[in-house]
Protein backbone atom coordinates (compact mmCIF):
# COMPACT_ATOMS: atom_id res chain seq x y z
CA UNK A 1 0.00 0.00 0.00
CA UNK A 2 1.27 3.49 -0.88
CA UNK A 3 2.02 5.94 1.88
CA UNK A 4 0.30 9.31 2.16
CA UNK A 5 2.71 10.52 4.87
CA UNK A 6 6.17 9.26 5.79
CA UNK A 7 8.00 10.84 8.72
CA UNK A 8 11.47 9.56 9.59
CA UNK A 9 13.46 10.21 12.78
CA UNK A 10 11.67 13.53 13.19
CA UNK A 11 12.97 15.95 15.81
CA UNK A 12 11.54 19.37 16.67
CA UNK A 13 13.21 21.49 19.33
CA UNK A 14 12.34 24.94 20.62
CA UNK A 15 14.71 27.32 22.35
CA UNK A 16 13.15 28.82 25.48
CA UNK A 17 14.53 30.94 28.36
CA UNK A 18 14.36 27.80 30.48
CA UNK A 19 16.30 25.74 27.94
CA UNK A 20 15.59 23.51 24.96
CA UNK A 21 12.17 21.86 24.74
CA UNK A 22 11.96 18.79 22.53
CA UNK A 23 8.43 18.65 21.08
CA UNK A 24 9.23 15.68 18.84
CA UNK A 25 11.79 13.10 19.84
CA UNK A 26 12.95 10.99 16.86
CA UNK A 27 9.38 10.26 15.77
CA UNK A 28 8.76 7.71 13.02
CA UNK A 29 5.35 7.49 11.38
CA UNK A 30 3.89 6.08 8.18
CA UNK A 31 0.29 6.87 7.25
CA UNK A 32 -1.14 4.60 4.53
CA UNK A 33 -3.07 6.13 1.68
CA UNK A 34 -6.85 5.75 2.00
CA UNK A 35 -9.20 5.58 4.98
CA UNK A 36 -9.17 7.47 8.28
CA UNK A 37 -5.99 7.52 10.35
CA UNK A 38 -5.81 8.88 13.89
CA UNK A 39 -3.04 10.42 15.96
CA UNK A 40 -3.99 9.58 19.50
CA UNK A 41 -2.53 11.26 22.54
CA UNK A 42 -3.17 13.76 25.33
CA UNK A 43 -2.67 17.49 24.95
CA UNK A 44 1.02 18.30 24.63
CA UNK A 45 1.97 14.89 23.24
CA UNK A 46 3.21 16.35 19.93
CA UNK A 47 0.24 15.67 17.66
CA UNK A 48 -0.24 19.22 16.35
CA UNK A 49 3.48 19.73 15.81
CA UNK A 50 3.64 16.49 13.85
CA UNK A 51 0.78 17.53 11.56
CA UNK A 52 2.10 21.05 11.01
CA UNK A 53 5.52 19.72 10.04
CA UNK A 54 3.92 17.15 7.75
CA UNK A 55 2.28 19.85 5.62
CA UNK A 56 5.18 22.30 5.72
CA UNK A 57 3.78 24.84 8.21
CA UNK A 58 6.77 24.19 10.48
CA UNK A 59 10.29 23.03 9.72
CA UNK A 60 11.71 20.09 11.67
CA UNK A 61 14.96 20.45 13.53
CA UNK A 62 16.02 17.22 11.83
CA UNK A 63 14.51 14.20 10.12
CA UNK A 64 12.70 13.51 6.87
CA UNK A 65 9.19 14.40 5.70
CA UNK A 66 7.42 13.06 2.61
CA UNK A 67 3.83 13.61 1.47
CA UNK A 68 2.94 11.30 -1.40
CA UNK A 69 6.70 11.07 -1.97
CA UNK A 70 7.17 14.86 -2.07
CA UNK A 71 8.96 17.22 0.30
CA UNK A 72 6.48 19.84 1.59
CA UNK A 73 9.27 22.40 2.02
CA UNK A 74 10.44 22.22 -1.61
CA UNK A 75 7.23 21.14 -3.38
CA UNK A 76 4.80 23.45 -1.63
CA UNK A 77 2.74 24.33 -4.72
CA UNK A 78 2.25 20.66 -5.63
CA UNK A 79 1.36 19.89 -2.02
CA UNK A 80 -1.11 22.80 -1.83
CA UNK A 81 -3.40 21.33 -4.48
CA UNK A 82 -3.41 17.89 -2.88
CA UNK A 83 -3.24 18.48 0.87
CA UNK A 84 -5.37 20.60 3.19
CA UNK A 85 -5.22 21.17 6.93
CA UNK A 86 -7.62 22.34 9.61
CA UNK A 87 -5.44 23.70 12.42
CA UNK A 88 -6.51 23.23 16.02
CA UNK A 89 -6.98 26.96 16.45
CA UNK A 90 -7.53 29.39 13.58
CA UNK A 91 -9.62 32.47 12.89
CA UNK A 92 -10.25 33.38 9.28
CA UNK A 93 -11.29 36.87 8.17
CA UNK A 94 -13.69 37.59 11.05
CA UNK A 95 -15.50 40.42 9.22
CA UNK A 96 -16.25 38.34 6.11
CA UNK A 97 -19.38 36.26 5.66
CA UNK A 98 -19.39 32.48 5.83
CA UNK A 99 -20.43 32.07 2.19
CA UNK A 100 -17.74 34.49 1.02
CA UNK A 101 -15.02 32.65 2.92
CA UNK A 102 -16.09 29.26 1.57
CA UNK A 103 -16.23 30.64 -2.00
CA UNK A 104 -12.82 32.27 -1.68
CA UNK A 105 -11.26 29.08 -0.28
CA UNK A 106 -12.81 27.04 -3.09
CA UNK A 107 -11.27 29.42 -5.65
CA UNK A 108 -7.78 28.47 -4.45
CA UNK A 109 -8.15 24.89 -5.75
CA UNK A 110 -8.34 23.47 -9.25
CA UNK A 111 -11.26 21.10 -8.59
CA UNK A 112 -13.12 22.27 -5.47
CA UNK A 113 -16.29 20.86 -4.02
CA UNK A 114 -19.56 22.75 -4.35
CA UNK A 115 -19.83 25.51 -1.74
CA UNK A 116 -23.50 24.90 -0.98
CA UNK A 117 -22.90 21.16 -0.54
CA UNK A 118 -20.02 21.68 1.90
CA UNK A 119 -22.05 24.28 3.81
CA UNK A 120 -24.89 21.79 4.17
CA UNK A 121 -22.53 19.02 5.29
CA UNK A 122 -21.16 21.33 7.98
CA UNK A 123 -24.56 22.61 9.09
CA UNK A 124 -23.73 26.10 7.86
CA UNK A 125 -26.26 26.35 5.01
CA UNK A 126 -28.44 28.78 6.97
CA UNK A 127 -25.45 30.85 8.08
CA UNK A 128 -23.91 31.77 4.72
CA UNK A 129 -24.68 35.48 5.18
CA UNK A 130 -23.46 35.64 8.78
CA UNK A 131 -20.09 37.23 9.54
CA UNK A 132 -17.47 34.87 10.94
CA UNK A 133 -17.09 37.04 14.04
CA UNK A 134 -20.74 36.39 14.89
CA UNK A 135 -20.41 32.60 14.84
CA UNK A 136 -20.37 30.52 18.01
CA UNK A 137 -17.31 28.47 18.89
CA UNK A 138 -18.84 25.28 17.51
CA UNK A 139 -19.91 27.04 14.29
CA UNK A 140 -16.38 28.39 13.77
CA UNK A 141 -15.04 24.89 14.23
CA UNK A 142 -17.43 23.55 11.61
CA UNK A 143 -16.38 26.34 9.25
CA UNK A 144 -12.70 25.48 9.73
CA UNK A 145 -13.41 21.83 8.92
CA UNK A 146 -15.45 22.91 5.89
CA UNK A 147 -12.52 24.97 4.61
CA UNK A 148 -10.24 21.95 4.95
CA UNK A 149 -12.43 19.71 2.80
CA UNK A 150 -13.75 22.15 0.18
CA UNK A 151 -10.65 21.79 -2.02
CA UNK A 152 -11.29 18.11 -2.80
CA UNK A 153 -7.71 17.31 -1.82
CA UNK A 154 -6.24 13.80 -1.75
CA UNK A 155 -5.26 14.28 1.89
CA UNK A 156 -7.20 16.20 4.55
CA UNK A 157 -5.47 16.76 7.89
CA UNK A 158 -7.78 17.66 10.75
CA UNK A 159 -6.41 18.71 14.13
CA UNK A 160 -8.99 17.75 16.77
CA UNK A 161 -11.94 18.49 14.44
CA UNK A 162 -14.69 17.59 16.93
CA UNK A 163 -13.45 19.95 19.66
CA UNK A 164 -16.26 22.28 20.70
CA UNK A 165 -18.98 20.34 18.89
CA UNK A 166 -22.07 19.00 20.59
CA UNK A 167 -22.89 15.31 20.24
CA UNK A 168 -25.24 15.79 17.28
CA UNK A 169 -22.77 17.99 15.37
CA UNK A 170 -19.97 15.53 16.15
CA UNK A 171 -21.99 12.60 14.81
CA UNK A 172 -22.81 14.58 11.66
CA UNK A 173 -19.11 15.33 11.20
CA UNK A 174 -18.25 11.65 11.56
CA UNK A 175 -20.75 10.80 8.80
CA UNK A 176 -19.14 13.36 6.48
CA UNK A 177 -15.63 12.07 7.20
CA UNK A 178 -16.70 8.48 6.54
CA UNK A 179 -18.26 9.57 3.23
CA UNK A 180 -15.11 11.42 2.17
CA UNK A 181 -12.95 8.41 3.04
CA UNK A 182 -15.21 6.15 0.99
CA UNK A 183 -14.90 8.66 -1.86
CA UNK A 184 -11.12 8.27 -1.76
CA UNK A 185 -9.85 11.07 0.47
CA UNK A 186 -7.17 10.09 2.97
CA UNK A 187 -8.10 11.66 6.31
CA UNK A 188 -5.64 12.12 9.14
CA UNK A 189 -7.06 13.46 12.37
CA UNK A 190 -5.56 14.10 15.75
CA UNK A 191 -7.70 13.45 18.76
CA UNK A 192 -7.59 12.99 22.50
CA UNK A 193 -11.08 11.46 22.33
CA UNK A 194 -10.65 7.71 22.73
CA UNK A 195 -14.21 6.98 21.62
CA UNK A 196 -13.68 9.00 18.44
CA UNK A 197 -10.48 7.12 17.66
CA UNK A 198 -12.06 3.69 18.22
CA UNK A 199 -15.27 4.41 16.30
CA UNK A 200 -13.88 6.42 13.39
CA UNK A 201 -10.31 5.34 12.64
CA UNK A 202 -9.18 2.23 10.77
CA UNK A 203 -5.68 2.76 12.14
CA UNK A 204 -4.15 4.91 14.88
CA UNK A 205 -0.72 5.85 16.15
CA UNK A 206 -0.26 6.48 19.86
CA UNK A 207 1.85 9.62 20.37
CA UNK A 208 3.46 10.23 23.76
CA UNK A 209 6.15 12.74 24.70
CA UNK A 210 6.99 13.37 21.06
CA UNK A 211 7.33 9.72 20.06
CA UNK A 212 5.13 7.24 18.24
CA UNK A 213 4.97 4.34 20.68
CA UNK A 214 2.56 2.03 18.83
CA UNK A 215 0.54 1.84 15.63
CA UNK A 216 -2.28 -0.40 14.43
CA UNK A 217 -6.04 -0.67 14.36
CA UNK A 218 -7.78 0.25 17.62
CA UNK A 219 -8.84 -3.36 18.10
CA UNK A 220 -5.32 -4.60 17.42
CA UNK A 221 -3.84 -2.25 20.02
CA UNK A 222 -6.45 -3.33 22.56
CA UNK A 223 -5.78 -7.00 21.85
CA UNK A 224 -1.99 -6.63 22.11
CA UNK A 225 -1.64 -4.17 24.95
CA UNK A 226 -4.76 -4.06 27.14
CA UNK A 227 -4.73 -6.50 30.05
CA UNK A 228 -8.02 -8.36 29.97
CA UNK A 229 -11.53 -7.66 31.23
CA UNK A 230 -11.86 -5.63 34.42
CA UNK A 231 -14.26 -7.27 36.87
CA UNK A 232 -15.27 -5.38 39.99
CA UNK A 233 -17.77 -5.88 42.76
CA UNK A 234 -18.91 -4.58 46.11
CA UNK A 235 -18.06 -6.83 49.06
CA UNK A 236 -19.20 -6.72 52.67
CA UNK A 237 -16.25 -5.74 54.89
CA UNK A 238 -16.11 -9.08 56.67
CA UNK A 239 -15.78 -10.93 53.34
CA UNK A 240 -12.92 -8.96 51.78
CA UNK A 241 -10.00 -11.01 53.08
CA UNK A 242 -11.38 -14.44 52.12
CA UNK A 243 -12.45 -13.25 48.66
CA UNK A 244 -9.03 -11.73 47.90
CA UNK A 245 -7.44 -15.09 48.76
CA UNK A 246 -9.79 -16.96 46.41
CA UNK A 247 -9.28 -14.51 43.54
CA UNK A 248 -5.47 -14.79 43.68
CA UNK A 249 -5.90 -18.06 41.80
CA UNK A 250 -6.89 -15.99 38.71
CA UNK A 251 -4.65 -12.92 38.99
CA UNK A 252 -3.87 -9.99 41.24
CA UNK A 253 -7.05 -8.66 42.88
CA UNK A 254 -7.03 -5.06 44.04
CA UNK A 255 -8.95 -3.67 46.97
CA UNK A 256 -10.00 -0.31 45.53
CA UNK A 257 -11.59 0.91 48.72
CA UNK A 258 -12.81 -0.79 51.86
CA UNK A 259 -15.76 -2.42 50.08
CA UNK A 260 -14.71 -2.81 46.43
CA UNK A 261 -12.52 -5.45 44.79
CA UNK A 262 -11.38 -5.45 41.15
CA UNK A 263 -9.37 -7.92 39.09
CA UNK A 264 -8.27 -8.10 35.45
CA UNK A 265 -8.45 -11.42 33.68
CA UNK A 266 -8.60 -12.92 30.19
CA UNK A 267 -10.68 -15.84 31.48
CA UNK A 268 -13.82 -14.30 32.98
CA UNK A 269 -16.03 -17.38 33.49
CA UNK A 270 -14.32 -18.90 36.57
CA UNK A 271 -13.98 -15.46 38.20
CA UNK A 272 -17.66 -14.72 37.63
CA UNK A 273 -18.55 -18.15 39.03
CA UNK A 274 -16.61 -17.48 42.25
CA UNK A 275 -18.08 -14.01 42.70
CA UNK A 276 -21.66 -15.01 41.84
CA UNK A 277 -21.66 -17.82 44.41
CA UNK A 278 -20.30 -15.64 47.22
CA UNK A 279 -23.06 -14.18 49.45
CA UNK A 280 -20.80 -11.27 50.46
CA UNK A 281 -20.65 -10.00 46.86
CA UNK A 282 -23.02 -7.47 45.25
CA UNK A 283 -23.04 -5.01 42.33
CA UNK A 284 -20.94 -7.15 40.02
CA UNK A 285 -19.62 -5.21 36.99
CA UNK A 286 -17.57 -6.11 33.92
CA UNK A 287 -15.65 -3.67 31.72
CA UNK A 288 -14.17 -4.99 28.49
CA UNK A 289 -10.57 -3.97 27.73
CA UNK A 290 -10.48 -0.54 26.11
CA UNK A 291 -8.25 1.74 24.09
CA UNK A 292 -7.66 3.66 27.32
CA UNK A 293 -6.30 0.48 28.93
CA UNK A 294 -3.98 -0.05 25.96
CA UNK A 295 -2.75 3.54 26.17
CA UNK A 296 -1.96 3.25 29.87
CA UNK A 297 -0.08 0.00 29.29
CA UNK A 298 1.92 1.51 26.41
CA UNK A 299 2.84 4.78 28.09
CA UNK A 300 2.81 4.01 31.79
CA UNK A 301 0.50 6.90 32.61
CA UNK A 302 -3.13 7.92 32.32
CA UNK A 303 -4.45 9.62 29.22
CA UNK A 304 -4.98 13.08 30.68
Amino acid sequence: MNAAIELGNLVKEYETPAGVIKALDHLDLTVPEGGIFGLLGPNGAGKSTTLEIAVGLRKPSSGTVNIFGRNPQTDSQWIHQRVSIQPQESTVFPQERVGEILSFWASLYDHPRDVDKVAKWMGLDELLLRKVAKLSGGQKQRLNVGLSIIGRTKLAILDEPSTGLDVMARDDLWKVLRFLAEEGTTIVLSTHDLDEARVLCQEVAVIDHGRSVAQGSPEELIRKHAEGTLISCRVSPDGISDLVSMLRTFGEPEVVDKTTISIRTDDTDPVIAVLSSNPAVSQLRMNEPSLHDAFVKLTGHDFE
